[in-house]
């Protein structure tokens, strides 16, 4: 019985840092400023969860960013190869 209580009581200490974690994150959503986001990979998404803009990197050394239309086909791509190589195809046709 005394360990169930142990468990409890951790996991009600848990809950309280999640609800005040998840307070922050609500008084600090909305003012849209960032001086840097750091991440492998990041997508935009449309009004209709539809991925519009993919950017990232690859352990290899690539790094892409891709813009796609709103079936999501790609229609830019803009990136460097790990060799150093810089691509930029552009496709036009729908």
């Amino acid at each position: 019985m005394e360990i169930i209580q142990q468990q409890i009581v951790e996991m009600q200490k848990e809950i309280k840092r999640l609800r005040e974690e998840l307070d922050h994150v609500k008084n600090w959503s909305g003012q849209g400023q960032f001086d840097r986001i750091t991440c492998r990979t990041w997508s935009i998404l449309d009004s209709n969860n539809k991925t519009r803009i993919v950017a990232g990197t690859t352990p290899e050394g690539r790094a892409s960013i891709v813009w796609l239309d709103k079936n999501e086909k790609v229609r830019i791509y803009a990136g460097t190869l790990s060799d150093g190589t810089v691509m930029l195809p552009i496709k036009d046709e729908a």
